[in-house]
């Protein structure tokens, strides 16, 4: 039988993978927290992209866990990306999100849909 706390552990369960999601696309779209010099962070970033754009399990597992469709995530990230400065440039900017200070985003509250990363 499911009573509310298993519904409270599964949801909080869910943020900790949306969180991670968060993450990955911050990585991807700004940067966020790649350390090491000019070429290493360029090389980071442009992992972080492929791994956010281009099919694969592990991102689809983590869209899963997180509730999200990984389809639909791949295509409101590679939206993201169009305006985002390249790898080269961010990899050229120093501290965090280039000076950029900002809070996270608040989650949609319809699963499937939680795109606002």
């Amino acid at each position: 039988m499911i009573d509310d706390t298993d519904l409270e552990d599964a949801a909080r369960c869910q943020d900790i993978w949306h969180s991670v999601l968060t993450q990955a696309v911050n990585e991807a779209v700004d940067g966020t927290l790649i350390r090491g010099d000019r070429h290493e962070r360029q090389r980071l970033i442009q992992a972080a992209r492929d791994y956010v754009t281009r099919p694969n399990k592990d991102f689809n597992m983590v869209c899963y866990l997180a509730g999200v469709d990984p389809v639909a995530a791949r295509e409101a990230i590679k939206v993201r990306l169009k305006d985002a400065k390249t790898p080269e440039e961010l990899a050229t900017t120093t501290g965090r999100r280039a000076g950029k200070k900002t809070g996270p985003k608040p989650r949609s509250q319809t699963p499937g849909v939680g795109l606002n990363f």
